[in-house]
């Protein structure tokens, strides 16, 4: 048995095996994958180490140095044919620490947009005289404070709405700044919600109401929309839709609600939880969902910020920003912007009629960059969206270790 260092040398050496053969219970914890906190007891000389974990004993090599005393969370790397070929991978407490909070956060998150388009429902004029006030003003208020398109189109506004998406949210209370972000606002929300399906009476609790679809352009059965909410970091934009028609009481409202919101706070901490996962040092990732409210609906923006650095070099590094959306208007799209030596431009767009509308601006969009940059401009247009394979994949390891 051995123990890999973190990060692996460039070349390993062969394995050394147990000395003296291990023990059934010893063997029984090595399964392929298992996670094994361990304590070294002795240093035996000639990187070989007396072990315990779970009240066995067992020797391993280790490359890297080790403290008596010293408490280890070690990964088993491989499956072996036998106890002999076992290899342990040391992990850091923190980065398992995210892993397993990761991995417990993904089955309660749920996309914005059902949460959102539930909002909505109630505002509708014929909607609103059957809730209670308080139930109105607090969907009024919430859906208020979301960016609008106008505010997005500025840079300025672009950058507030980033730093209010609830991504930072714990930095900025870390650095004693109050913030009113989304993460902020959901919480405000499901408080409110949950104190009001207390304050309600039976009776008022199980009075029936009748959502009626007046938002139905918005609303409308699409061939793409589904049931199942996309993973957190997924960039392909896909519409998601409630029942137009919802015939319950408004205590199952308020539960519904509640879940949405939930569910909604856990998508959240997924994206950053993703972000203070990552192991790369010269590789910084960023995945946020942005709502944006235009005219009577609220539209989705997913957005992925990548920034690579050479060799650690910050004013050499590579920056990406991809937004993809389903606009009414549209139709599926995703944008990715890549800044190195030149800026390059990719747009993807699965409606001709949108292909179209961005080759007969393009034109005008690159020779504007031009004169701003001073850079070489390269704009590329596609029908059709980007496969899956070519997006960000920052839930492997999490996903296969699940499965």
């Amino acid at each position: 048995m051995r123990i890999l260092p973190t990060p692996p040398p460039a070349s390993t050496p062969v394995a050394n095996n147990i000395h003296p053969a291990p023990t059934a219970a010893v063997s029984s914890l090595m399964a392929s994958g298992a996670v094994v906190n361990a304590t070294v007891l002795q240093h035996r000389g000639d990187q070989l180490y007396e072990m315990l974990a779970q009240r066995q004993h067992f020797l391993a090599h280790s490359q890297q140095p080790l403290q008596v005393g010293q408490k280890l969370t070690l990964q088993v790397n491989n499956k072996p044919q036998t106890a002999a070929a076992v290899e342990l991978r040391i992990i850091n407490a923190q980065q398992q620490a995210i892993k397993e909070n990761l991995r417990a956060a993904l089955p309660r998150q749920q996309d914005l947009q059902p949460l959102l388009q539930r909002l909505s429902l109630i505002l509708a004029p014929n909607n609103a005289h059957q809730l209670p006030t308080d139930l109105v003003k607090v969907s009024e208020q919430f859906l208020r404070q979301m960016p609008n398109v106008q505010q997005i189109s500025q840079a300025a506004g672009l950058q507030q709405a980033v730093q209010l998406s609830g991504i930072f949210h714990e930095a900025a209370l870390l650095a004693g700044q109050p913030i009113n972000d989304l993460k902020t606002q959901l919480l405000q929300l499901w408080s409110i919600l949950n104190t009001q399906s207390q304050q309600l009476n039976p009776q008022q609790l199980s009075q029936g109401i009748w959502i009626r679809p007046e938002l139905s352009q918005q609303l409308k059965a699409q061939s793409n929309q589904t049931a199942q909410s996309p993973l957190p970091g997924s960039l392909l934009p896909q519409r998601m839709s409630i029942s137009s028609h919802q015939s319950s009481t408004i205590g199952q409202l308020l539960q519904l609600l509640m879940q949405d919101a939930e569910g909604v706070i856990s998508r959240l901490e997924s994206h950053q939880l993703m972000h203070l996962q990552q192991r790369d040092p010269q590789q910084t990732q960023w995945f946020i969902d942005l709502p944006v409210r235009h005219e009577q609906h609220t539209d989705l923006l997913r957005m992925h910020v990548q920034r690579d650095s050479r060799e650690g070099q910050e004013d050499e590094a590579i920056w990406s920003f991809s937004v993809s959306f389903d606009f009414e208007q549209t139709g599926p799209m995703l944008a990715k912007i890549t800044l190195a030596e030149s800026l390059s431009i990719q747009f993807y767009a699965e409606r001709a009629a949108t292909v179209g509308l961005i080759n007969e601006f393009a034109e005008h969009l690159q020779t504007t960059l031009t004169e701003l940059t001073h850079q070489h401009i390269s704009i590329h247009i596609r029908q059709g969206m980007p496969h899956p394979d070519s997006l960000p994949k920052t839930l492997n390891d999490v996903l296969s270790e699940t499965a």
